[in-house]
């Protein structure tokens, strides 16, 4: 059973070698979706971007499927920024420094993690840069994550659901075992290789709901 990191698809086989974990094209989806409505559907949108590792498959998922969303709905998409911030707040903070010297301004911020999502919204508090107008955007529901949108800091947050990861492996471990399929696993595919656990959105509005 692989679990997070995503093989290629031909290491897959049903009931021998499967997948468990969260949709990273629906993460990177989720993102945009709600940069889009808090934007209020504009037709053109300058976004800065915060990209996890350089040779991690979820970076380019991610990525790539937050700007698609955008541009499926219309909408003319100008990345002021763009750089690998390797999933790292320090780092995404002095990037944050360095973009300042361009002049350029962005609508909002679309980060592979929460770590660098914390670190543009760290550079913007220091700079007097409103939060409320320019959504920041991360994945992972992280507690500095979750304390950020309480306090007014990031917008948004996609959580994993890391406790049904952890049980859907425990029972694709016992159906293989067996000699059984996945198939009666919630979140299996047809094809009996993947088991998917949805991420959660979690914004200001139903953060009671996770944060303890």
């Amino acid at each position: 059973v692989f679990v997070n990191s995503l093989p290629e698809e031909d290491d897959l086989a049903s009931g021998s070698f499967v997948y468990v974990g969260s949709d990273d094209t629906t993460a990177g989806q989720d993102q945009a979706e709600y940069v889009y409505n808090k934007l209020g559907k504009p037709d053109k949108i300058n976004l800065l971007m915060m990209k996890g590792k350089k040779d991690a498959d979820s970076t380019s998922t991610r990525t790539n499927a937050a700007r698609n969303y955008l541009t499926d709905k219309g909408c003319d998409v100008n990345i002021v920024f763009s750089d690998f911030a390797n999933d790292d707040q320090e780092t995404a903070h002095t990037m944050m420094q360095s973009f300042a010297t361009t002049g350029q301004t962005f609508d909002a911020a679309i980060c592979n993690d929460d770590a660098m999502a914390l670190g543009v919204v760290q550079y913007m508090q220091e700079n007097g840069m409103s939060t409320s107008n320019i959504p920041v955007c991360g994945i992972d529901g992280t507690s500095d994550a979750l304390t950020s949108i309480k306090s007014g800091g990031m917008s948004y947050t996609e959580l994993q659901q890391t406790d049904k990861v952890a049980q859907a492996c425990i029972d694709a471990i016992s159906a293989i075992k067996s000699g059984g399929t996945i198939n009666d696993i919630k979140g299996a595919t047809d094809d009996g290789r993947y088991i998917w656990i949805p991420y959660e959105k979690v914004t200001a509005d139903n953060l009671s709901k996770f944060q303890k």
